[in-house]
């Protein structure tokens, strides 16, 4: 397999990982934020989604770190 075939299939793995990760912290956040959908968010809801969403990336950036600071 050539380098920039190699590069490629990385870059794709990656973006694979982001999005599942989005979707994982829309659905966290939805599930924990929204009992009833309605046609918009109300302001609490939307807080609750920023402040759950700030929260599990902090959290996610906090053990990749100690992770990567372990090796």
């Amino acid at each position: 397999i050539d380098e920039s075939f190699q590069q490629a299939l990385m870059q794709e793995q990656q973006r694979a990982m982001v999005m599942e990760a989005v979707r994982k912290i829309t659905n966290v956040a939805f599930d924990k934020c929204v009992q009833k959908p309605e046609g918009s968010l109300t302001s609490r809801q939307a807080t609750c989604i920023a402040q759950t969403t700030t929260s599990y990336l902090e959290s996610s950036s906090f053990i990749a770190n100690k992770m990567m600071s372990r090796n």
